[in-house]
């Protein structure tokens, strides 16, 4: 039986590691995503100006483009995220099982 509750506790680290590895690779990801938002070169503004002029109809001056582009990266930013604090949660649990797998272990080992 002692050498089943062995297994456990090798089971629940290689759980851990796996949970590890998929945090890092998560954080690869948001290393990137946040790569190609720094490495794109915004648009210089110009001086604020009292009003501003009143643009043909249809003309934004690109403004639109520079917005959907700025809303895609929040997008992207977004997503990784949300799989980091999945993964992250994954992490925790099997962090966890592992401390409580070393908590019966220990208490059986007192016992004896």
């Amino acid at each position: 039986m002692g050498e089943q509750r062995g297994r456990e506790w090798e089971r629940t680290l290689d759980e851990v590691e796996r949970a590890i590895g998929v945090c890092l690779a998560s954080l690869d990801g948001y290393e990137q995503k946040f790569a190609e938002v720094l490495a794109t070169t915004p648009t210089p503004v110009g001086e604020p100006s009292l009003p501003a002029p009143i643009l043909a109809a249809g003309s934004d001056d690109g403004f639109a483009t520079r917005l959907a582009s700025a809303g895609q990266y929040s997008e992207d930013v977004e997503k990784v995220l949300a799989e980091q604090e999945t993964v992250w949660g994954e992490w925790r649990n099997a962090l966890l099982a592992w401390q409580q797998t070393l908590d019966i272990q220990t208490a059986v080992q007192l016992g004896r």
